[in-house]
């Protein structure tokens, strides 16, 4: 159980805290939002650094004269002000080691002192007034009561986050409106002021580099996007509705130098092995996409990286909570996972999926995207075998982006029992996607689920593999200065081992708690918070059913017999990774 954090260091929401309502009832929702890190632009930045849009540059002396603390600030972009919760989560991504080193301080609009001296700011209608805590876009001001941001707040920094997929710096973040209808931004527009300003501390002497101040996107422990905003509409990445923009930290010879870098890597996991060629041109010598996933090891679902060449998708986006289902009638199961090429090229595929739980493969068919490929299957080893038939050599499948690759049909054993089952791709066995030329490409899988069943909520056990992978990496980097000379220096890495996770879901029995699921749609996330401080503030025109009022019983659980703030405050906790449900006292 991840520890609390102690009072001082936690929020605890108000008795008070009444549910989030959609603000604006005549508007139509945003086509897309957005969250940001930018440099917060009500600071003073320190001596040696500057901002320029989403970079941030520290000089080389800065940095080796003493810490260097850089103010940022999470921004929503947004047309219509109708936000009723916000989740996100924020780590350091870097290629470099010294990222661990870097940590964060948090600060809550309205309640921590962050100025030395009162800021003087100014509301959308253009009143001016001093405090000295942030401010947030969503607020309040008046001369008797003075300033309160809107909305409940949860925000947990800590030094790592496994939940998340990082070892670096992490804040979570939960916020609901809190049942308050703003409608309108504190400032003149949703980022003149920001959701939350936190500090980056940069350690003297910290190695020259980017490092990456980004979004934990990932699904979570229960199923959903990590980032995710809920208005009348849901906004998330994967649907394609919420943009995410990173921030990025230039340290010392990283910020003026112009660097070349080639990265040649060979990996080599279970008798196969690959070689990947990365080149770099100008502003910096770092992939802040992070370490490289090693061929035939798959990332878990805290580790996907959004700019991977190939994307497999195997959660079914058509069903309200993303599984694949029984057909009453045939009695199996269709699964069609998509894959994103990014208008790449496929010449090959080879892999071998995974299942958990007892299920025949029955057959499998190619889609549309597809058809100019023959097709292999090893029904018994759940093997698949694909081959371009089009063009010379059996080159150039047609490139694809978010399309069924498979029609996938299994049949579960007889008696299995109901729940969730895990459907991915083993990355233990032989899995390669061949460009024109038969190169590898970096592959990410996000693993689906079969429903077995009513699987109303779930109870997961989690089971966890050491693969060893072995790599041998030679980094040649080549510097050019402002005279024309150049260095060249060359560097040799061996060596790593790497572990997957599998997971796997299953239902409990009806009257059995699944904690937070207010809604019990099987997944627990900020809409649960919605509903139940609905509920809390007016149980009359809000209804949980029993089996919600179970699960929502998640402090001091008594059966769903007695539901408090106490309890929003628990799921909303979890959301941010500070507590495990449930909370005794």
């Amino acid at each position: 159980m991840k520890k609390l954090f102690s009072a001082a260091a936690s929020l605890v929401m108000a008795a008070t805290m009444v549910g989030a309502v959609s603000p604006v009832g005549a508007s139509a929702a945003d086509a897309k939002k957005s969250l940001s890190f930018l440099a917060y632009k009500d600071a003073t930045l320190p001596s040696g650094v500057t901002a320029d849009g989403a970079t941030i540059t520290v000089s080389a002396d800065a940095i080796a004269a003493g810490d260097v603390v850089v103010p940022v600030g999470m921004y929503i972009g947004e047309g219509t002000a109708d936000l009723a919760g916000i989740s996100a989560d924020a780590t350091v991504k870097s290629s470099s080691a010294d990222a661990n080193k870097i940590s964060f301080k948090k600060y809550e609009p309205g309640a921590d002192t962050y100025f030395a001296e009162p800021h003087t700011f100014k509301t959308a209608d253009g009143t001016e007034f001093s405090v000295d805590t942030p401010v947030s876009f969503a607020g309040t001001y008046s001369a008797r009561k003075g300033y309160g941001a809107i909305g409940a707040y949860q925000i947990a920094v800590d030094k790592s986050q496994t939940a998340a997929g990082t070892d670096n710096a992490f804040l979570g973040l939960a916020w609901t409106n809190n049942g308050t209808k703003y409608g309108t931004w504190f400032g003149e527009k949703s980022d003149t002021y920001p959701l939350v300003v936190f500090d980056v501390t940069l350690p003297k002497g910290i190695a020259n580099g980017e490092y990456v101040i980004d979004f934990c996107n990932y699904v979570n422990r229960y199923g959903n996007q990590s980032c995710l905003l809920e208005s009348t509409e849901r906004y998330d990445s994967k649907i394609g509705n919420l943009d995410l923009n990173s921030l990025t930290i230039k340290v010392g010879d990283a910020a003026s130098s112009d660097t070349t870098t080639q990265t040649t890597t060979t990996a080599t996991t279970t008798g196969s092995g690959s070689t990947t060629t990365t080149t770099t041109t100008g502003g910096g010598t770092t992939d802040p996409s992070g370490p490289d996933v090693p061929d035939n090891q798959l990332p878990d679902n805290s580790q996907m990286v959004a700019d991977s060449d190939i994307v497999f998708d195997f959660v079914n986006h058509d069903d309200p909570d993303g599984y694949w289902r029984v057909d009453p009638e045939t009695k199996d199961v269709t699964v069609t996972p998509t894959l994103d090429s990014h208008g790449k090229e496929i010449s090959g595929i080879s892999l071998f999926l995974t299942v958990e739980g007892d299920f025949e493969f029955d057959m499998i068919e190619k889609s549309q995207s597809l058809q100019n490929s023959a097709i292999k299957p090893n029904y018994s080893n759940y093997g698949i075998s694909l081959t371009s038939t089009k063009g010379e050599g059996g080159k150039g499948i047609p490139s694809t982006t978010d399309s069924p690759v498979f029609d996938l049909f299994f049949i579960p054993a007889e008696g299995l029992a109901d729940g969730l089952y895990e459907i991915s791709i083993n990355g233990s066995k032989r899995l390669e996607v061949l460009d024109s030329d038969r190169n590898r490409y970096d592959i990410t899988v996000i693993p689906g689920k079969i429903a077995i069943g009513d699987v109303a909520s779930s109870d997961t056990t989690t089971t966890t593999s050491n693969t060893t992978t072995s790599a041998t990496t030679t980094t040649t980097t080549t510097t050019a200065s402002s005279a024309g000379s150049s260095a060249t220096t060359t560097t040799t890495t061996t060596a790593s081992s790497a572990t997957t996770t599998t997971t796997t879901t299953k239902a409990p029995a009806p009257g059995t708690p699944n904690y937070g699921d207010t809604d019990c749609n099987g997944v627990v996330k900020i809409n649960d918070v919605v509903l139940l401080n609905k509920w809390l503030n007016d149980n009359k025109s809000y209804d949980i059913s029993e089996q919600g009022k179970l699960n929502a019983d998640c402090f001091a659980p008594k059966g769903g017999a007695e539901l408090t703030a106490e309890d929003s405050d628990a799921i909303i906790k979890s959301i941010v990774h500070l507590v495990t449900l449930p909370v005794e006292k």
